[in-house]
């Protein structure tokens, strides 16, 4: 194996608990030519000194702080500095096994054309003291090699996170992740890989993502959920544009979130009064062809339309009721 140069961006805020336990994971990799840039982006607690004494006991990590400004501001500082010819995010409330480094960057050996590896994420969730694993995002074993195109496609339908993934240094020139937007991957990673040749999914396990309580990602829902609608629009017109043959994929991954949106605002439509309606218009002028979408199921086909039936007749207070009894009885 080549000994190339990798670079792996931290973010990090208010995360102490489980910071040791990402940082040690990073130091353990079986491959050593890495460059470990913590950032802590303003964090109130001690991250910024546990920071500074991880830099102290290894060299090969460098330290930001810096004016809180969000995940994607943070990730951003840290891209700024990284020499590596390859990049890699890790959040700092997750780790990654001790051979993820090696087994990534093997596959790029394996194929020369590739500019993206992924390998499985495990979902982990705490019970009891207790972790327990959950769902791997690739069966283990397998191998899956992606043109550009089966790469974009199976973004659209299955919704690629950043983290869990090695990229080319130079995918990332020009791209920065949208400050003060959540669901900051979706509004890059289309782009990101557009620029690759190919990608490659491995079956080998080698991020663990913690589902912890109060995260950004199982958070009480609010309006900034939008930000995730406003980057669907965007892909489908980036898609429309440069890849149209693709449209029916970026228009399925509208769809799931219009219909996890209109799932929660219904249930306070005077909140999210102009929120709804600008979604019911965007349904309404899309109609036809959201329903004949090859990839709709027929559940979510007719979850869609009672959402509109709910919203044009203003019936939010009997579906509120009614889907309130259900989450207490299921």
């Amino acid at each position: 194996m080549d000994n190339k140069l990798v670079s792996i961006v931290v973010p990090i805020y208010n995360i102490e608990k489980y910071l040791h336990r990402c940082v040690d994971s990073i130091l353990r990799q079986t491959y050593k030519n890495i460059e470990i840039i913590l950032v802590d982006d303003g964090s109130p607690d001690y991250c910024g000194t546990i920071c500074d004494t991880y830099a102290q006991i290894d060299q090969r990590i460098k330290v930001i702080h810096k004016k809180n400004g969000g995940l994607s501001d943070a990730r951003n500082a840290g891209i700024k500095i990284a020499t590596g010819e390859y990049l890699l995010f890790v959040d700092s409330d997750d780790w990654i096994a001790d051979n993820a480094i090696e087994s990534l960057l093997n596959a790029f050996e394996k194929y020369t054309e590739v500019d993206i590896v992924a390998g499985s994420s495990v979902d982990v969730h705490e019970a009891n003291g207790e972790l327990i694993e959950t769902k791997y995002s690739v069966g283990l074993g397998t191998e899956r090699l992606l043109s550009k195109i089966e790469a974009i496609k199976d973004n659209l339908l299955n919704g690629w996170a950043a983290w869990n993934k090695l990229y080319r240094r130079e995918l990332f020139d020009g791209v920065e992740f949208p400050v003060g937007v959540i669901n900051e991957d979706e509004a890059i990673l289309l782009h990101v890989i557009d620029k690759c040749r190919y990608a490659v999914q491995i079956g080998v396990p080698t991020y663990y993502y913690f589902l912890r309580e109060n995260s950004i990602t199982t958070s009480e829902f609010s309006e900034k959920k939008m930000d995730w609608y406003n980057n669907c629009i965007s892909n489908c017109a980036y898609v429309q544009e440069n890849h149209s043959e693709l449209y029916p994929e970026a228009q399925y991954r509208l769809l799931c979130c219009i219909l996890y949106l209109l799932q929660f605002m219904l249930l306070d439509y005077n909140r999210y009064e102009p929120q709804i309606k600008a979604i019911t218009k965007k349904v309404n002028d899309e109609h036809q062809s959201m329903l004949s979408n090859s990839y709709i199921t027929n559940k979510q086909n007719k979850k869609l339309k009672l959402f509109l039936f709910v919203a044009k007749y203003r019936l939010n207070g009997i579906y509120s009721a009614i889907y309130r009894m259900y989450r207490r009885f299921r």
